[in-house]
C-alpha cells in the first residue's frame, strides 16, 4: 500500500562533499566520473546517482554518521547528501569542499499509513495552521540556520495517554539529531508541537532511514518523518 505523504513546504537541493587538497579532482559533477559516491540507503540521493550513473561506485550507507566516517576515513570520495545538511557538516569539518548538484530542490514530508486517514487530516491542519501564523517560517528559519544549541525550544507535552509515535533518523542535524534536550531539530520540534495539538505523549523511536518506511507499513509508528515525495511508493 502506498504511504499517505504530506509536504512540509521545505525544499532541499542535493550537494557533494569531499576532502580538500585533492588535486583539484572534483571541481563539479563532471569529475563525479570514476569516482565512489557514499549516498543514504533509500534516499532520493541514492536515486539520482543510480538513475544518472548506475550501480557503479556507489555506496549506500544506513545514515550520516557512517557515510560521513567513510568519507574522512578515504574509503569514498564523495557524499552526496541534502545541501543543509552538509552546511552543518562544514561547520565541524572545514577540511571539506563541496560542489551543488543541479537537481531540482525537492519537498520534504511527514509520512503516514494510509489506513491512518484521521491523524494524516489532523496533521495536515495543524501544518497549514503553522503555515498561516508565519509560525512554520520562523521554525524552519531559526534550525536552518545552523546554531543548534540556539534553536532548541522546549515544547511540552502530556505524559499520560496513547503515545503519538514518530520514527525518526537522529543522525541528520538540522533536521533530527540527539542533544542534551534528547531527540531534537526542525522534525523532532514539529512532532512535538503536533502531539501538543493532540493532547497526547510523543515518543520517538530513531531508526535507519530505510526502517522508517517499513514502520509505517508494519503500523509500527503513527508518523514518519525526513521522508520525500519519490519514497511514498517504495
Amino acid at each position: 500500500a502506498a504511504l499517505v505523504l504530506l509536504p512540509l513546504a521545505m525544499t532541499l537541493n542535493v550537494s557533494c562533499s569531499g576532502p580538500k587538497g585533492n588535486g583539484g579532482a572534483i571541481e563539479s559533477e563532471a569529475d563525479l566520473d570514476g569516482k565512489s559516491i557514499a549516498v543514504i540507503q533509500g534516499s532520493i540521493a541514492e536515486q539520482l546517482v543510480i538513475d544518472s550513473r548506475g550501480t557503479s561506485g556507489l555506496m549506500s550507507f544506513n545514515n550520516e554518521v557512517d557515510a560521513q566516517e567513510a568519507l574522512f576515513k578515504g574509503k569514498t570520495d564523495v557524499f552526496l547528501i541534502d545541501d543543509i545538511v552538509v552546511m552543518m557538516t562544514l561547520k565541524n569539518h572545514p577540511e571539506l569542499d563541496t560542489i551543488y548538484a543541479t537537481v531540482p530542490p525537492m519537498p520534504i514530508g511527514a509520512c503516514f499509513n494510509p489506513a491512518n486517514t484521521e491523524l494524516s487530516e489532523q496533521f495536515q491542519i495543524f501544518i497549514d495552521s503553522l503555515d498561516a501564523s508565519g509560525r512554520h517560517k520562523e521554525i524552519r528559519d531559526r534550525w536552518c540556520s545552523c546554531d543548534l544549541e540556539g534553536s532548541h525550544r522546549d515544547i511540552e507535552t502530556p505524559a499520560d495517554g496513547k503515545p503519538l509515535k514518530v520514527a525518526v533518523m537522529a543522525t541528520a542535524p538540522p533536521f533530527n539529531f540527539i542533544s542534551g534536550h534528547g531527540f531534537d531539530g526542525y522534525e523532532a520540534e514539529l512532532a512535538r508541537l503536533f502531539a501538543a495539538s493532540l493532547g497526547r505523549p510523543i515518543e520517538f523511536l530513531n531508526m535507519d532511514f530505510g526502517g522508517i518506511i517499513n514502520s509505517m507499513v508494519g503500523a509500527v509508528t503513527t508518523l514518519g518523518t525526513t521522508l520525500t515525495p519519490d519514497e511514498q511508493t517504495q
